[in-house]
């Protein structure tokens, strides 16, 4: 799957813009609102030794800066014929210049292409739902989790402390239990995971209510826009509260 977001950005930030210039802001530089033509796809699975297909839709919206990166967007997939929610992700991307040739350069469905500036993960919010799991379409985590009323199974808010690091916090909707897991990977588009180390589940209250909070605004981050950011309170209550929290280096709301 993370690859999978990987193309997407990729693909999706080389594009002809078709909104108008949104706003100018000294953090972001000159933005560039678009509403993205949905995409239809065919994913393959295999149930009890049976090969079964699933055609699914990608639908985004974005904002891009001058450079065509795209700085922050939401999307969501869908299966065509269900209308079933698959994943829903919300995020807030870096664009600094690519750092390896392999992140520069990309081949899309036979076609290559060739990016200056990367959109590197900063801050995201990914909502799994059961008809992900039921498909495969994403890796089953949690054995136990059940799908709430509105058949979501999990929510991960994801937090970049690193070009090649990230704190992941946990929500399991039916138990509503929350836990923190830092992952150190090879490249920075957060892919061939190193190592890993996990939280005990979080039990402070105070701690729960930020991370549904975070997670409710990023649902909202095409109106939000940057104050979806955290701010440095936030940053220190997680640092002061969650084991092992690292040190952040991004962009804050304050």
């Amino acid at each position: 799957m993370r690859f999978l977001i990987i193309l997407i950005l990729l693909f999706s930030s080389n594009v002809s813009f078709a909104g108008n210039k949104d706003y100018i802001s000294e953090k972001w530089g000159e933005m560039v609102y678009d509403k993205e033509e949905p995409n239809t796809s065919t994913h393959k699975y295999i149930v009890d030794g049976k090969k079964k297909k699933m055609k699914w839709i990608d639908a985004g919206e974005a904002y891009y800066d001058y450079r065509a990166c795209n700085i922050l967007g939401s999307r969501k997939f869908f299966e065509k014929k269900t209308k079933k929610p698959i994943i829903d992700w919300h995020y807030v991307n870096m664009c600094t210049p690519c750092q390896t040739k392999q992140e520069a350069a990309v081949t899309i469905k036979g076609k290559k292409y060739k990016f200056a500036f990367c959109p590197y993960p900063e801050l995201e919010v990914i909502h799994v739902y059961e008809h992900a799991l039921i498909t495969q379409f994403e890796q089953r985590i949690f054995d136990d989790a059940q799908p709430n009323s509105e058949g979501l199974v999990h929510s991960i808010l994801n937090i970049s402390s690193g070009s090649n690091e990230t704190f992941e916090l946990y929500k399991i909707m039916n138990d509503q239990v929350y836990l923190g897991v830092l992952r150190t990977f090879k490249t920075p588009f957060k892919q061939q995971q190193i190592k890993h180390k996990a939280t005990e589940p979080i039990d402070d209250s105070e701690i729960q209510t930020l991370i549904d909070s975070i997670m409710n605004r990023m649902g909202n981050i095409m109106e939000e826009k940057v104050n979806v950011l955290l701010s440095t309170k936030e940053i220190n209550l997680l640092k002061s509260k969650i084991e092992f929290f690292p040190e952040l280096n991004i962009q804050r709301r304050d």
